[in-house]
């Protein structure tokens, strides 16, 4: 898939391969349970966000599962809550 200009598109795991179901909280798979601790978060930047996830699924799965993401040119300072916390800055 090739990516518009200021399109981010992440996924839990990458081409080939299958996310695992099971996560610590038990009502999540594990690329969402990470991603929820990390979306709400005032001033983070989204490539932050999904690099982080990213990081911490690999880490916590072992390297079974290694997500991906895709995107093509956007503007920095991609923000989904903003420094001063409130909701008006989502672009989900």
């Amino acid at each position: 898939m090739c990516p518009t200009t200021s399109t981010l598109i992440a996924f839990a795991c990458a081409p080939g391969t299958v996310a695992i179901d099971g996560s610590p909280n038990n009502r999540n798979g594990l690329y969402t349970f990470h991603l929820l601790k990390h979306v709400t978060q005032p001033g983070k930047d989204i490539i932050e966000i999904v690099t982080d996830v990213g990081y911490e699924v690999s880490k916590s799965s072992e390297k079974r599962q290694l997500p991906h993401v895709t995107y093509g040119p956007m503007p920095r300072g991609v923000f989904l809550v903003s420094t001063q916390g409130d909701y008006n800055s989502v672009f989900i």
